[in-house]
């Protein structure tokens, strides 16, 4: 396993640079923000539509109990259904609009889980994947993540400017986008 060298930067800045395939083999780089925790988080495998990633569970990542927190797997799902969404075009990683997960098992500190992210359709407007995340055979949960795939980025703090028809409803999805949503 490469590490990468803390560089600022996010994964999926880098991704949109240079291309998913500079990520395999690799713990993924982080800017320090939510992805941070997964900082041990290793993509093994890339197909289009389909991403392989393996993780040991650490203390860092456990809850009272020492197994796996909820928000972690939370955090997998995010981040993993942007991987795969990334192996279909590097340059379009969308923005989340809806996640869902179901906890069907526990798993212990020390653990190594392998997370699976496949998309489930991709279009102009939206992706849709699901995650899974597992020890051997034994499913520890289930997740959908749906992102709108907007055209451009929100980078550096400027404001992407959209004109939408006067028919469309706009909605803030971030602080520096907006989606739109024709009605007709």
């Amino acid at each position: 396993m490469r590490r990468f060298l803390s560089t600022g930067r996010s994964f999926v800045e880098i991704v949109k640079d240079q291309g998913l395939e500079s990520l395999l083999g690799k713990t993924l780089p982080n800017r320090g923000g939510f992805d941070a925790c997964l900082s041990r988080l290793v993509l093994v495998e890339i197909q289009e539509d389909l991403v392989k990633c393996v993780l040991p569970v650490t203390p860092q990542l456990s809850n009272t109990y020492g197994t796996l927190h909820g928000g972690a797997a939370a955090t997998l799902v995010d981040v993993v259904g942007t991987l795969a969404l990334l192996s279909r075009d590097h340059t379009r990683a969308g923005v989340s609009i809806d996640l869902n997960i179901s906890f069907l098992a526990a798993t212990k500190v020390d653990t190594e889980i392998e997370i699976l992210g496949r998309v489930l359709r991709y279009g102009k407007s939206f992706g849709f994947t699901q995650v899974e995340g597992r020890v051997g055979n034994r499913l520890l949960f289930v997740g959908r993540h749906t992102k709108a795939m907007l055209g451009y980025a929100c980078q550096n703090d400027r404001r992407a400017v959209l004109f939408p028809r006067e028919q469309d409803t706009v909605f803030e999805v971030c602080e520096h986008t907006s989606l739109t949503l024709g009605r007709g």
